[in-house]
């Protein structure tokens, strides 16, 4: 009886009983293909004629690896012969033959499934990831763009009016700060010097009460009570520098450290 076979949508035959078997041992013939006798309409899987092909096993001891230059390969033993082989992922879930026995049988479609699987696990992890960097960045900002008005309101209503006397005082800016700061330096000096000039004039006009004539005892008492008012006026102008001098320094002092507190307040 002849018989026909169709492979990849071709058919072909007619061929005998003996050369329909004798391809399906060569491998020609495979489960996947079909069959039909010649009195039959109907194509059957080559499975459903008893005998024609041989079981085909699926390798179940495999493991995933990756390649030297790079993808992944499947390493399995043959389910028949046991030789260790090696096949590309390409080949999951399709018959090879090994090249040892040279019998048929499945590369297993688990090894697939799960480097599938694998990758869209490290896709999720990465995209949860990258939305918590994200959510953190979000709320950063918002936690800045709300301290900073805080900060501008805690400055403002804590101000108090001494602060813009102060600033008033000083604000034509630092180098008219440093002309007043040099004026009353000079009056310190110059209070210094008429200071030592009114005693002098003590000194010498006690000497002339003393010791000089009486024509001269009206002039040395002239002298000592001018000497006596220049320490006297010297003495007073030095107070009220050194006081001038110390609030100008503090206000400038006041007067910096604010600035320096702007600038903090600002970064």
């Amino acid at each position: 009886m002849n018989w026909y076979f169709r492979k990849d949508g071709i058919e072909k035959g007619p061929i005998t009983s003996q050369q329909l078997r004798a391809l399906a041992r060569k491998g020609v013939i495979t489960a996947e293909d079909q069959v039909r006798r010649e009195d039959l309409a109907e194509w059957l899987l080559a499975t459903s004629v008893k005998g024609l092909v041989p079981e085909v096993l699926t390798a179940t001891n495999w493991q995933l690896t990756k390649g030297v230059l790079g993808g992944h390969r499947i390493k399995l033993g043959c389910p028949h012969c046991q030789e260790s082989l090696v096949v590309d992922l390409d080949m999951a879930g399709q018959q090879d033959a090994c090249p040892q026995c040279t019998r048929a049988f499945m590369v297993p479609i688990e090894p697939a499934e799960d480097l599938k699987r694998q990758h869209q696990d490290e896709e999720v992890n990465r995209r949860a990831k990258q939305d918590a960097e994200e959510q953190a960045y979000a709320h950063q900002a918002i936690v800045e763009a709300n301290e900073t008005p805080q900060m501008v309101e805690t400055s403002t209503r804590k101000r108090l009016p001494v602060d813009d006397l102060l600033e008033w005082c000083i604000g034509i800016g630092r180098d008219y700060l440093k002309i007043v700061i040099w004026i009353y330096r000079f009056l310190l000096y110059a209070s210094a010097a008429v200071a030592i000039i009114g005693l002098i004039a003590m000194i010498f006009g006690i000497f002339v009460a003393v010791f000089e004539p009486e024509g001269m005892k009206l002039t040395g008492a002239l002298l000592l009570i001018g000497g006596v008012r220049a320490l006297l006026f010297s003495l007073f102008t030095f107070l009220f520098s050194l006081l001038g001098l110390v609030a100008v320094s503090v206000a400038a002092c006041v007067f910096s450290i604010q600035e320096h507190a702007k600038e903090i307040a600002m970064k």
